[in-house]
């Protein structure tokens, strides 16, 4: 409660009780888009490169991460697909200036997304694929890796350095545009 002058004014948190989730299935919150996604991996690869390894902060932004990459991850595995015997895998694509999640379009809200987009679109980056029994330490080293590229200082490949940094379960990768045109000979 807090007064000011005569009135008093009360602060309300309304809460809504969702259905309960059918038996077997756990109640997951439902993503909502690849934007947090973005930020979160925009954040932790900020954290990185100002704060050693260890500090309070990279690890804040690293659990924020994991934790958003979790939910999709939980909600993939819930959800009926098509892919036979794959797993649950979260594509995020960036085409055109947009960012797709699962085939889906978003626009960016403001233009921190956009620039971080561009950024990794500079870089040669257009599609992250996370995987299931991705680890917190292999989404540090990708981070670590955006790092490493944005400022020049590594010599190999992102394959080479994937494999040097213990990823498995995220995969970089570039977009080429296919000419789908075809012209008999004449």
């Amino acid at each position: 409660i807090a007064q000011r002058g005569a009135r008093q004014h009360h602060r309300v948190r309304v809460a809504v009780r969702e259905s309960d989730p059918p038996a077997g299935h756990p109640r997951v919150e439902t993503p909502t888009g690849p934007l947090p996604l973005l930020r979160g991996l925009s954040a932790l690869q900020r954290a990185t490169a100002m704060y050693p390894p260890g500090h309070p902060m990279v690890a804040q932004r690293l659990q924020e991460l994991a934790d958003g990459v979790g939910r999709h991850l939980t909600q993939l595995r819930l959800e009926p697909h098509d892919r036979l015997g794959a797993d649950p895998t979260v594509r995020l694509d960036l085409i055109n200036g947009d960012v797709h999640l699962d085939g889906v379009r978003f626009q960016h809200e403001n233009t921190t997304d956009a620039l971080f987009a561009r950024e990794l679109v500079d870089l040669g980056i257009h599609s992250i694929h996370i995987t299931d029994g991705v680890t917190p330490d292999e989404l540090l080293g990708v981070a670590g890796l955006l790092t490493r590229f944005k400022e020049g200082t590594s010599g190999d490949t992102v394959a080479a350095e994937l494999v040097r940094r213990g990823v498995r379960h995220v995969s970089l990768g570039r977009i080429v545009p296919l000419d789908t045109r075809w012209a008999a000979p004449q």
